[in-house]
């Protein structure tokens, strides 16, 4: 298993994150174009310890699956007390692909969960013709709209409007019916919004779960499958 432990070059939006980066073995063969998978961990793996961003989401799986280990896969760690910045995120995948010639830059697939599922939303907002899928999990739009995020100070300049430019990405959400964190209306929130665009994102609500919705997800090969059924045909933005 190649996983290497990099550092952005310089600092984007306040932020130089440190990051996971999963290279397929054979993954430098000039023919070979490789799907590039972006994961954004939650508000408890936040800090300065790499080992951190495995506990769960893709890197905890790529032993057990084959389609991960095929994949070149993109973990940064966010700060301690910070919170995921589009511009930042951007800038760091812009910085991989450039080093990898290999990365298939039609197929950019994007997931997150919790604080990484709000990020999600966040970046497809931002850059809606970026990724050629995206998967959200257990995350909603404007997190200032929980107190928990508000009382921690959490510095979001998400506008919910903004998600209507993603209406043509191919989105399809999770979360627990029984979300004691995030709230299950708040995925229902930004995906009305996406629908009411013109959008088919799909909202899969897990009947009786809670704030986990992440597990059965990433341990779902259909996911995957769904992910690499799609290809982004526009030109990303600048």
């Amino acid at each position: 298993m190649n996983i290497r432990c990099l550092e952005m070059k310089s600092s984007v939006a306040g932020q130089k994150l440190k990051y996971l980066l999963h290279l397929p073995e054979k993954a430098d063969e000039p023919e070979r174009k490789i799907p590039v998978l972006l994961f954004l961990h939650g508000a408890g793996e936040r800090g300065d310890d790499l080992k951190k961003v495995k506990i769960h989401g893709p890197f905890k799986l790529i032993d057990k699956m084959s389609v991960l280990r095929d994949m070149i896969i993109v973990g940064p760690q966010c700060p301690t007390d910070e919170w995921w910045q589009p511009e930042t995120l951007k800038a760091l995948l812009e910085e991989v692909l450039d080093a990898h010639p290999e990365a298939d830059k039609k197929r950019l697939y994007l997931t997150g969960l919790s604080m990484g599922g709000y990020g999600s939303w966040h970046l497809i907002a931002t850059y809606p013709s970026l990724f050629a899928a995206a998967v959200p999990i257990c995350g909603g739009g404007d997190p200032l709209r929980l107190s928990i995020n508000r009382e921690a100070g959490v510095q979001s300049l998400f506008d919910e409007q903004d998600l209507k430019k993603a209406r043509t990405l191919p989105v399809w959400a999770f979360h627990g019916e029984k979300d004691p964190v995030v709230p299950v209306e708040e995925a229902r929130r930004v995906l009305k919004i996406l629908r009411e665009a013109g959008s088919d994102a799909n909202l899969t609500v897990y009947a009786g779960v809670e704030h986990d919705s992440w597990t059965q997800t990433y341990e779902n090969v259909a996911v995957y499958d769904w992910l690499s059924s799609h290809v982004r045909h526009s030109t990303p933005e600048a």
